[in-house]
């Protein structure tokens, strides 16, 4: 397997898990071309800042706590912003990594596959980080990620977007582009093409531009999107996309594990206990607790969460807060109501 998942070991303290995860997140995979989360800049950058520089888990324990205490706004600001955009292995993430991968290592140009999730399902977020890791993990761009951009009636830009992308830019024709695309891939070795938004192909463009790429470029062809009726009626073109592999919404005990997680990495020096479904006031009567206020608010949906999460972090460190309280949560889904694109 080219990824490298994130195993806890059971038998850590909570500060030596965390820590370790700190450094385990930081390690997993760069992808500049993509200007994803560079965890490892910022963890070298802070590791030589508040250790003396050895890699160690008693060290890396050190800057954890120095990090959450010494950090100014403007740093965890910038943390908090990279916390939220990283990458987080999770029960239904981790079988669609491991296709992918078995789909790329067999090499068979006939497995192609179609991704389906609800908008914010993480469906950009996993065929990305499985695009980064491995083209790091290869040295060269062995999966090609490209986004097919809104309404597009040309697959001009697309092309040259990934020419670009390969080291070929391209003008002219939209033949000229797409044949440059392909030579463009073959030279690069390209070995898998993942389209995200798909759909947003038009309905007259779809089937001769896939055919077209499936047969010229004799790879698997990894198309995402959110709407699961993507090709219509048109069961040939269907059938080259099978299987279909959907991200669905996390039940509120999947999402108690993700929350922990996006917890343990927050700049606060308390903790602000996300991952409990119920809290007991001093009357003891039992009230929802945060983690069922976020799966309400987000109907288990993982982009929703980390956005929520991130939102009630500003709020919290707004008033220079230890951590996120109910409060909290509860102006930072006042707000993004107020978003149309939440």
């Amino acid at each position: 397997m080219l990824v490298n998942h994130i195993r806890k070991e059971v038998t850590q303290t909570a500060e030596d898990e965390v820590a370790s995860n700190l450094y385990a997140l930081a390690e997993i995979g760069r992808n500049r071309e993509e200007k994803l989360l560079s965890q490892y800049e910022l963890n070298k950058e802070l590791h030589g800042k508040y250790t003396d520089g050895r890699d160690t888990l008693a060290n890396r324990k050190q800057m954890l706590r120095k990090l959450r205490q010494g950090m100014t706004m403007e740093e965890k600001l910038s943390w908090l912003d990279r916390v939220c955009a990283s990458f987080i292995m999770t029960s239904k993430v981790e079988p669609l990594i491991s296709l992918l991968d078995t789909i790329i290592d067999t090499g068979d140009v006939l497995q192609n596959l179609r991704v389906v999730g609800k908008a914010r399902s993480g469906k950009t977020w996993a065929t990305k980080y499985y695009s980064a890791i491995t083209n790091y993990a290869m040295g060269y761009k062995k999966v090609l990620h490209l986004e097919v951009k809104e309404s597009s009636r040309s697959l001009k830009p697309l092309y040259q977007r990934g020419c670009a992308s390969l080291g070929y830019p391209v003008r002219g024709q939209v033949s000229e582009a797409a044949d440059r695309f392909v030579v463009a891939c073959l030279r690069n070795n390209v070995k898998m093409l993942i389209l995200d938004e798909a759909a947003n192909i038009n309905t007259a463009n779809k089937r001769l531009a896939l055919k077209w790429l499936y047969n010229e470029l004799q790879i698997p062809i990894i198309a995402v999107t959110a709407d699961p009726d993507f090709f219509g009626t048109d069961e040939q073109l269907a059938g080259r996309f099978e299987p279909k592999y959907t991200l669905n919404d996390y039940a509120i005990k999947e999402l108690e594990e993700i929350v922990k997680t996006i917890e343990s990495y927050l700049p606060f020096p308390q903790p602000s206990y996300l991952s409990l479904d119920k809290l007991e006031e001093g009357s003891g009567e039992t009230i929802s607790g945060p983690l069922m206020q976020i799966w309400k608010n987000t109907g288990g949906r993982i982009g929703k969460v980390k956005l929520l999460i991130k939102t009630a972090a500003i709020k919290a460190l707004s008033r220079d807060g230890e951590n996120i309280t109910m409060k909290d949560l509860y102006e930072a889904w006042d707000l993004l109501c107020m978003d149309a694109k939440y």
